[in-house]
């Protein structure tokens, strides 16, 4: 329906909410992508800044679903204090995440590398605070 318009829809969310009918609906409508943020590969670090115990895991699974459903998945991460020390420039947090939410070659959907140098926690953790 959208994608006719030359519309390029991309959704934002945790996705822990999407079933079958959803996802299929999605597709349908042409979403160029869903992108779902993880934290953190440590469970603890994740469901303390969603402040919802069990978020990672349960996201982790809407990940899988989308991608069993045909939809590209983004997995987004976003850098702040609480989970700057999970994320490393050696192994990149998706890295710890199983091959099977990402791939086998530890890239994202977006075919950015993990590996960023840019993403060094020592560079993130002493940004002043605003």
């Amino acid at each position: 329906m959208c994608a006719h318009l030359s519309s390029c829809i991309k959704l934002k969310t945790n996705a822990v909410l999407i079933r079958e009918a959803q996802a299929a609906r999605l597709r349908d409508l042409g979403v160029e992508s869903i992108q779902v943020s993880i934290y953190s590969h440590r469970p603890e670090v994740h469901d303390a800044i969603t402040k919802v115990p069990g978020s990672l895991r349960r996201s982790i699974n809407a990940i899988r679903f989308l991608k069993s459903q045909g939809l590209k998945v983004i997995i987004a991460n976003v850098l702040m204090t609480e989970n700057c020390r999970t994320i490393t420039a050696s192994g990149g947090w998706r890295m710890n995440l199983a091959p099977s939410v990402l791939g086998s070659d530890g890239h994202a959907d977006d075919g950015r590398r993990s590996r960023d140098p840019r993403f060094e926690c020592r560079r993130v953790c002493t940004v002043p605070a605003f």
